[in-house]
């Protein structure tokens, strides 16, 4: 029996999901430097992503790129940036705190489309703002008594929400292109410019055992699969699967390095969790009418 395409998208999307939730950990347990691992983790993650897609498409990535045009370059900026701010977060602040705050981001993605593809703020988006606001400050609050640098971790975090809104929502703008090569070719110049830029060397071989495991088979399926996803399913609902993340990772890391997040933490991220489950419960009703 064939899929259907809302079928498709979920499966995609749980997938992406569940290749991301382990990428916490393996940034936390692996020992060298964070600009040293993301060198790894980003030229492995991309040098996979574009020979899959030259074996399967044998066409050229980047001409699909320039097909995109601005919106692939974007893309390609967002995604790096992101990247690397990532692994910064989730080394200075807790696992938690970065994936509570991160999970914010269709929030920020509602702002996004109000300004990028002119679409109205209702009410029930403004209040889910305000709120969603409300619980990074308790997040952010309870950072202050883990130690005085996790702010900066929390800080980082929201710009990554803030840059994943604004991908989504120019890779919305050009729905008719595949971002997953302008993933692929992110992931290489991030590498690229870490090179030349940072001091990258190798690692001890536990540390690249990991790296490798992290950026040959999950950074790639999770990054590619969550790039194709949303094609299939309507943003709501794709933002409502996303969030099992902000549960499963803090709940793995916790379960295998005990660390625990603060109160503050706990009540800033359920707020967050549960303002975005009922607004993006409402969106999707609306998508099924």
């Amino acid at each position: 029996m064939a899929l259907t395409e809302r079928s498709k998208g979920l499966i995609i999307i749980l997938i992406a999901v569940i290749s991301f939730v382990p990428d916490s950990l393996f940034i936390k347990i692996i020992q060298t430097s964070t600009l040293n691992l993301t060198f790894w983790r980003s030229l492995l993650a991309g040098t996979c992503i574009i020979l899959v897609l030259t074996m399967i498409q044998r066409g050229n990535p980047i001409k699909e790129i320039t097909k995109a045009g601005w919106a692939g370059y974007a893309y390609i900026f967002l995604l790096a940036i992101s990247s690397l701010l990532f692994v910064y977060a989730i080394r200075t602040t807790s696992v938690a705190n970065t994936l509570f705050i991160i999970s914010t981001s269709p929030m920020f993605a509602a702002i996004a489309s109000r300004v990028l593809l002119k679409e109205p703020l209702n009410t029930r988006l403004i209040w889910a703002i305000a709120l969603s606001m409300v619980g990074i400050g308790l997040i952010t609050s309870g950072s202050l008594t883990i130690r005085t640098d996790a702010i900066k971790g929390d800080l980082a975090a929201l710009l990554v929400a803030v840059m994943i809104a604004i991908k989504h929502t120019v890779a919305r703008k050009a729905k008719a292109f595949s971002m997953v090569p302008a993933a692929g070719i992110a992931h290489l110049l991030l590498a690229l410019s870490l090179f030349i830029f940072a001091d990258v060397s190798f690692m001890t071989t536990r540390d690249m055992i990991y790296v490798i495991i992290l950026g040959s088979f999950f950074i790639p399926v999770a990054t590619s699969l969550m790039a194709l996803g949303p094609r299939y399913l309507p943003a709501p609902e794709v933002a409502l699967i996303i969030l099992l993340e902000a549960i499963l990772a803090p709940l793995l890391v916790w379960a295998v390095l005990g660390e625990e997040p603060t109160r503050l933490a706990i009540a800033g991220g359920s707020l967050v969790i549960v303002v975005l489950a009922v607004y993006n419960y409402y969106q999707l009703k609306y998508f099924s009418m």
